[in-house]
């Protein structure tokens, strides 16, 4: 088994038209578990949920038994936990404040143990996967647009202006109850991992997100290529960007 190591840069802006910065980044090398998120809830609401949120996933999984790694199951299991803990955590403190009864976040997370990354996700945050041969997203986003979009109710060109398209159906703390998708790819030496918000690909296309990775590998840099670009396309959100890649 490869002994990786990984180099990692993140970066994130308010974008050219909200006020505040309701997204949130963590990068946790020690147990490599990183992690993107996009709050709800407006001003300081959202701000403090994506925070919140992605604090109590870290210290779910830190806080787990070893021997909750030592196989898929039990990590996909551990993982899911990790969100439902989140959830009745972010939900009772909303019952104990009225003010932050709107407040939410989606969540994307990567957890690397070994030579398997999973990815984890809940809301319309996305992980891609990018190399030589393209661009794959590893992500289905829980909206009603994309939903409507796999049922073949809607065009892909009817989803990018569809007056719903920012209708949530998958987050951590609008709903009693909170489902994440998993999935796990082994980890090749020239793949690169990407976790960003709908700040970053609702702005530009993927085939841009790819050129400008490729073109100029996992840097700083690259980060601020990247929502750079997304400001000059309108910069109508919030825009956080973590990018992750394996090295010896």
């Amino acid at each position: 088994m490869v002994a990786w190591k990984f180099i990692v840069n993140a970066g994130s802006d308010t974008g050219q038209k909200r006020e505040t910065n309701e997204d949130f980044y963590l990068i946790d090398k020690d147990i490599n578990l990183f992690i993107v998120a996009d709050g709800m809830g407006g001003l300081a609401g959202g701000e403090a949920a994506s925070s919140m949120v992605t604090k109590e996933i870290q210290k779910y999984i830190k806080s787990a038994d070893k021997e909750r790694f030592q196989s898929e199951d039990t990590l996909r299991n551990l993982l899911t936990e990790s969100f439902e803990s989140a959830n009745v955590n972010i939900r009772q403190k909303i019952e104990d404040d009225p003010l932050l009864k709107r407040i939410g976040t989606t969540i994307v997370l990567s957890f690397i143990k070994g030579d398997r990354i999973y990815i984890a996700h809940s809301g319309d945050s996305r992980a891609y996967l990018i190399n030589t041969e393209g661009i794959e997203p590893l992500t289905r986003d829980h909206t009603l647009v994309a939903l409507m979009l796999s049922e073949g109710k809607i065009t892909p060109e009817e989803a990018s202006i569809h007056p719903m398209r920012s209708k949530i159906l998958r987050a951590i703390g609008p709903f009693e109850k909170v489902k994440c998708d998993i999935t796990s790819r082994v980890i090749q030496l020239d793949d690169i991992y990407l976790l960003c918000t709908d700040g970053l690909w609702g702005e530009i296309s993927d085939e841009t997100i790819k050129d400008i990775i490729i073109n100029n590998g996992n840097s700083e840099k690259t980060i601020e290529m990247l929502i750079r670009a997304a400001n000059k396309a309108g910069g109508g959100d919030n825009i956080t960007v973590l990018i992750i890649s394996p090295t010896k």
